[in-house]
């Protein structure tokens, strides 16, 4: 995967938590005088929906939503919707507040430009150090960089055709789909739709009576996968993300502890989806870990520039092998003199492969730069075997066919 980084204008970034806390006096949208309220916050590029709640013209909700933004003043956007369980959501009325500085407000009464409501909101203002390398110094990790860029990419070419992850909920080209599963969201009643696994997000798609549905679960925001039931008789599963996530797509369902948590049934085989799932969050994890030690970069002693070691797991896509395995990778950097070139040279070593202590990977990668926004990029992988096996010229058939789908 490319790993991406905000390109922030000052030294610092601000967390958002706005707070929403209740509402009063909606429009009835519904034939008995009675609304199905949830919102819809958005700051910028980032949406966040709360729960729903079903029958009441008065909500409550108490629940809170994070942002992150590189500089002040921003415009949060709070629109309240009335669920509907077939047709298009009914718009029950909207409020724009402006963030101008870092601080906490009381909670206040907004009211709605519509013809009746108030909303309660609530909203604090922290700023906090970026560090060189552009994280966040722990509140925002390696997605929330990657999600803040996606508006700010480059003329990035992918050379493979765009899949559902992007032809659907429009995710950058350079991520698959791994895995995918027929499976129903529980809502008011089960929209039986597909679900898609990637190394970065669980997705969910569905058209039903013309009623399209999509969630766009990060795995940055998971908390907890766990085996649960629908109605008693189904095999479901549920996604719990962490406070300050907030819903993803659609409306999530309601929880006690202020965190959204999606329900899906309807599985083939749920045990084994399920098992997947916490795979694919372990490997997310990993990749975090593996993230976190790129900066420990040291001087070479026996030639320029600079070498790092790091740990992390990798799919496997041959079916002799695992679903994935532990991977070691020693890397070296160095520029030429006038910065224009970069060498990128890593060696990979593979520990749950049959045969893995017998081979190791080598690619060399040199970025030159062609102009302010645009450079050259040559790539070259090949196989280095430390012994002789009788699987050798599949295990470098396979290595090379991998590298050239990566």
């Amino acid at each position: 995967m490319v790993s991406t980084k905000v390109e922030w204008r000052s030294s610092f970034v601000y967390m958002i938590k706005l707070e929403l806390l209740a509402a009063k006096n909606l429009i009835g949208a519904n034939i008995n005088g009675t609304s199905d309220p949830y919102a819809v916050i958005t700051c910028g590029s980032q949406k966040r929906f709360s729960s729903m709640v079903p029958g009441s013209r008065n909500p409550i909700w108490g629940e809170e939503f994070d942002f992150y933004v590189g500089e002040l003043p921003v415009q949060i956007n709070v629109t309240i919707y009335d669920w509907d369980i077939v047709w298009k959501s009914t718009v029950l009325g909207s409020v724009i507040l402006t963030i101008e500085d870092a601080g906490q407000t009381e909670a206040i009464w907004h009211s709605l430009d519509s013809s009746s409501g108030q909303v309660c909101l609530q909203t604090s203002t922290k700023r906090f150090p970026v560090s060189s390398s552009g994280s966040l110094n722990g509140f925002a990790g390696v997605v929330a960089r990657r999600r803040m860029s996606v508006d700010k990419q480059g003329p990035t070419v992918v050379h493979q055709k765009p899949g559902p992850l992007q032809t659907i909920f429009n995710l950058p080209p350079d991520e698959v789909v791994e895995h995918s599963y027929s499976c129903a969201l529980e809502r008011s009643f089960l929209y039986h739709g597909r679900m898609y696994v990637s190394a970065w997000h669980i997705c969910f798609h569905s058209n039903v009576f013309s009623k399209q549905m999509k969630v766009i679960l990060p795995f940055e925001d998971i908390e907890e996968i766990k085996k649960s039931q629908h109605a008693f008789i189904n095999p479901s599963i549920t996604i719990i993300l962490r406070v300050g996530a907030g819903g993803q797509g659609v409306p999530p369902l309601a929880s006690t502890d202020g965190r959204a948590k999606y329900m899906f049934a309807s599985f083939w085989n749920r045990n084994h989806a399920h098992k997947t799932l916490e795979r694919a969050v372990k490997n997310f994890q990993a990749m975090e870990e593996a993230e976190k030690e790129l900066e420990q970069w040291h001087i070479a002693d026996e030639y320029s520039g600079l070498l790092r070691e790091i740990s992390f797991r990798s799919l496997c896509n041959n079916p002799m092998c695992p679903p994935d395995t532990a991977m070691t990778e020693w890397q070296h950097s160095v520029f030429t003199a006038n910065k224009s070139v970069l060498v990128f040279e890593t060696v990979q070593q593979a520990h749950d492969v049959p045969f893995g202590s017998y081979f190791e990977v080598h690619s060399r990668w040199v970025l030159e730069t062609t102009s302010e926004s645009s450079c050259t990029i040559d790539i070259k992988v090949g196989a280095h075997f430390k012994k002789w096996c009788l699987m050798q010229s599949k295990i470098k058939t396979g290595l090379l066919s991998e590298g050239a789908f990566a």
